[in-house]
């Protein structure tokens, strides 16, 4: 059973930034990404790395020249840390061919960034004496997948 933070600890919200960078990488690769592959820049636990999937959507086209330009459209090129993360992002996948499991490892994290969210919010709530309406929200749990 894991155990609960201590009041006062606050343990970082579940992440995994090499995933991020090498989804990243494989869309930069020009890399096909299965529709069921593809992730939200809401998706990404480092919020550089939305910004630099936000920027691919509205991109013409995906290369590190239209990516960095419409970066500095909106005024994010340097707030990500410019040409030399784009440059480091390249690079950032072993293969483009693993982009659907790096999207999983992400997207995994996210739903688990969600549902703590949704439980704090929950607990919130109970502090505040604030009585749901409706059925209470029910998540099914998978078993702890094996990490190898």
């Amino acid at each position: 059973m894991a155990r609960l933070p201590v009041p006062g600890e606050y343990p970082l919200l579940p992440h995994d930034i090499e995933a991020e960078e090498a989804y990243l990488s494989c869309c930069f690769l020009g890399f096909e990404i299965p529709w069921d592959a593809r992730l939200n820049p809401t998706d990404f636990y480092r919020e550089r790395n939305g910004w630099v999937l936000e920027a691919m959507m509205k991109a013409k086209a995906v290369d590190t020249i239209l990516v960095a330009a419409e970066l500095r459209r909106v005024g994010r090129l340097d707030a990500i840390g410019g040409w030399a993360y784009l440059a480091h992002l390249i690079g950032a996948a072993a293969t483009p061919f693993h982009a659907q499991y790096y999207a999983e490892l992400v997207r995994d994290a996210a739903e688990q960034r969600r549902m703590i969210e949704e439980g704090l919010k929950q607990v919130q709530a109970g502090y505040e004496g604030k009585l749901a309406k409706g059925p209470p929200a029910v998540w099914e749990l998978d078993e702890p997948r094996n990490p190898l």
